[in-house]
This record gives C-alpha cells, structure tokens and sequence, in this order.
C-alpha cells in the first residue's frame, strides 16, 4: 500500500452525476454506495454553480459514504458531482431532497418605536418650548458659537429644567462642541414640556430639539430576530456576502457589542464599541476608528465585499476590510439595556457557504505522509547496505 501511495497519482476510473431539484426542493445528502476491487483513495468535486467542494475518502471492498458529513449541502440550484479513483469501482449515488427553507434574500424587523427628531420653539432667552404626544428620551441643545472673547463657550456652566406636567427636573448637559444633550429617558416627558436654561452658557444656545419614541404600527418578524434581555439575536445562521443593518437605540456610555458575525473561516468578529470608540476584533487583528457621541443613535452598519462599516448622521465611525468575503450575523446591541433598545432591521443578501471541511486536505497529507516513509526506509536501508 506504502508503495503504491508513493507513485503518481493516476486515474483508472472516474464518474460524473448530475442532480436538479425541483422548485422549491433542495439537496440535502447524496448517498453513495461503492465496492472497490482494491485499496484506494476517492477523489471527488461538488459543483453546485456558486460554489465548487472537493473531498476525499478511502474504499476498500464494499461500503457506503454519505457526502453531508463531507460537504455542505442543502443546495436548491442545478449541481454535478465528479468521482475519480486509481481503482475500479462500482458505484451507485442516492440523492436526497428537502423543502427549501432558506431564500437568498432575506428581510428581518424588530421594532416597537421609531426614534423622530422633533423641534422645540424658542420662546424667550434661554427657554424652549414644545407640545408633543410622544414621549422624549432625548434633548438637545445647539450653539453656533464656539469661542466668545477666548473662552471655550462649552466649559462655560450650563443648567437646563425640563418640566412637564407638573413635574420638573434639573440637568446638566453633556457633550462638547456645538451641540449638548440631556438625558430624560427616566421620565421621558410628553405633553408640554418646557426647558428653561440658566448659566454662563445659556445665551449661546440657539436652539433645541428632542428624540421622541414614536409607536411602530408595522408587523415585527419576530421569528428571524429575537429580542433578549442582553441584545438582539438574528435567527438565521447563514453566512451571507451583503447585509444592511439599522439601528435605532439609546447609547448612555456603557460598553457593548454593536455587532457580532461568524466569518466562512468559522471565526468570530466582534464589533464592540469601548470607551466610545467603534473596534472591531477577532482572533488576529483589532481596528478601531472613531468614537459614537451618547444619545439617541441612528445607525447603519453594512458589510459588503469584505468591507464593514458603521455609519450614522453623515459621519462614518468605521471602515475596514474584515478579509473574508462572507459572514453570518449573529447578535446586535449587546450589552445595551432593553428599555433603551428601540428598533432593529435587517436585509441579507447574496446568501453563502460555510467553507468545505478540509477533507481532502486531509486525503493528501495522508498520501504525502505514506510517501515519505517509504522514501526515508528506502534511503536507511542503502545507507546500511553501502
């Protein structure tokens, strides 16, 4: 057997199989049956069109071999499967079909509320006004001016009451530059609400405006994406060449991972945001691009061509090339509070393959293995023999 392994390779028999399931079936399993009239390897391909697999797998005498523990299957497009062997052998192939479950194309939401922007009236220095049916979450101040006489109007102190109801509450706004928000997820006021601003800082603001949850009238797909306590799960574990993802959310400062996929390789990509700062990671590498500002988020992440990136209010948080050329989607917003998780949707295309089991890797190192050992005997028994 050694000896033989170690010559070339040469084919004595080969075969070729085609297989068209019928709409709305696909390839499950080809059953192959064998009997061999000698020791051998066989060599074989699996074209399905978008995708070509090769394997291998040794006979000897009679036996049976079923291509999904070689493979991936659940193929719905025309396919051929080609065999080859240095030996001769008898062969008969048993296809199994299925109901088609996976398009290649598919469109998933879960949402309970849209985040809209609207705008508070100017009523007087330092106060705004608005009367909304919706609750707020989220308000922001802007100021067109970002030096006055040297001074750095943002490290000026500012203090905002929003009072709603018979209710009022006292904040201090965050953020830098020439916008400033403050947090009232905690009551999320409706009605007339109305800001009263006072402070150094409070005759640089020009205007106001808030995020408010606004009721999503539109069936949820629930049975593609799952919303746990923890974040959003996506339901179908396909890897796929093009997904487009938004998301609409409450971002307080907390870490969390924004996205997580599983490449074609079978490895884990993790797109966290820590510190602010968008990173993505995985077993060899870590990118990071820019920081997100807390509040409401709009978000679009998208993957496409190896690419991903995270985009949202005219500014692109990140881009990088991941070097694979599909990934299954697997959670969103983990780690991100539940309340503050508003709406999720997700279009997947152009759907993938997990990449062949190295099986004919393994046939060929088999080979290559026997070969070397007869070479290494053979060169120890010449050099005791002269």
């Amino acid at each position: 057997m050694a000896l033989l392994l170690s010559l070339p390779w040469v084919s004595a028999w080969n075969a070729t199989f085609q297989f068209h399931p019928s709409h709305g079936q696909e390839l499950d399993d080809i059953l192959i049956n064998y009997t061999s009239e000698c020791s051998s390897w066989v060599f074989g391909t699996f074209d399905d069109g978008s995708l070509v697999q090769d394997f291998a797998f040794p006979v000897n005498g009679s036996g049976s071999v079923d291509l999904q523990d070689y493979l991936n299957m659940g193929v719905p497009s025309n396919s051929t499967l080609y065999l080859e062997s240095n030996c001769e052998l008898n062969v008969t192939v048993h296809p199994r079909y299925g109901i088609y479950m996976h398009p290649p194309e598919v469109r998933a939401l879960s949402t309970e509320f849209r985040l809209v922007k609207i705008p508070f009236k100017k009523t007087g220095e330092g106060r705004f006004e608005i009367e909304t049916p919706w609750k707020l979450v989220a308000v922001y101040l802007e100021s067109h001016t970002v030096y006055d006489n040297g001074t750095y109007v943002s490290n000026l102190p500012l203090r905002v009451e929003v009072s709603w109801e018979n209710q009022s509450v006292l904040k201090t706004p965050e953020g830098r530059g020439t916008y400033y928000w403050v947090d009232v997820s905690d009551w999320k006021p409706r009605g007339r609400v109305i800001l009263k601003l006072s402070g150094r800082r409070a005759k640089y603001i020009d205007s106001a405006y808030g995020y408010a949850l606004v009721p999503h009238r539109e069936k949820r797909q629930w049975w593609l994406v799952y919303n746990y306590k923890e974040g959003y799960y996506f339901g179908d574990g396909r890897p796929w060449r093009e997904i487009l993802i938004k998301l609409e959310f409450l971002w307080k400062g907390e870490d969390f991972t924004l996205a997580s996929f599983v490449t074609q390789d079978e490895e884990k990509l993790s797109l966290k945001v820590e510190g602010g700062r968008v990173c993505l990671e995985g077993p060899h590498l870590k990118k990071c691009g820019s920081r997100i500002p807390r509040g409401a988020l709009k978000l679009t992440v998208g993957f496409q061509s190896g690419y991903l990136w995270v985009l949202g209010g005219g500014n692109v948080y990140f881009n990088e090339y991941t070097g694979t050329e599909a990934a299954a989607l697997i959670n969103l917003l983990w780690g991100v509070p539940k309340d503050d998780r508003y709406s999720v949707e997700i279009h997947a295309k152009n759907s993938s393959y997990w990449k062949p089991k190295k099986r004919m890797e393994i046939g060929l190192a088999e080979i290559l293995g026997g070969s070397a050992l007869v070479i290494s005997l053979l060169a120890l028994y010449l050099s005791r023999k002269h």
